[in-house]
């Protein structure tokens, strides 16, 4: 059996942020998801899952990947309500920057 204690996983964070690439957040359906929707010619995307699946937890993180590909990006997430984005969305963005280098 290998040995990871060795490894820098802070190097190894800040690889992935510098990319940006948080794909390391996501479980497999929603780096299928996130596959599709890069893929996708169409300005329109619909995805069709069930609750409790993570469709806010993957679009937060890519909503987060965009904020970061580019200085001036300016990123737009809807909800219903602007208590659904202070309850759900604001959460998840929170754990998902827990990770992020200090630099950023």
């Amino acid at each position: 059996m290998t040995s990871l204690a060795h490894i820098d996983t802070s190097a190894l964070l800040a690889g992935v942020w510098a990319v940006p690439d948080l794909t390391y957040l996501l479980h497999e359906g929603q780096v299928a998801a996130r596959a599709a929707f890069r893929a996708a010619k169409r300005r329109v995307f619909v995805e069709a899952m069930s609750r409790r699946w993570g469709k806010s937890w993957k679009n937060a993180t890519l909503a987060v990947e965009g904020a970061l590909t580019r200085a001036d990006a300016i990123v737009l997430y809807a909800t219903p309500t602007q208590k659904m984005a202070r309850t759900i969305i604001e959460p998840h963005l929170r754990q998902i920057l827990a990770d992020a280098p200090a630099s950023l």
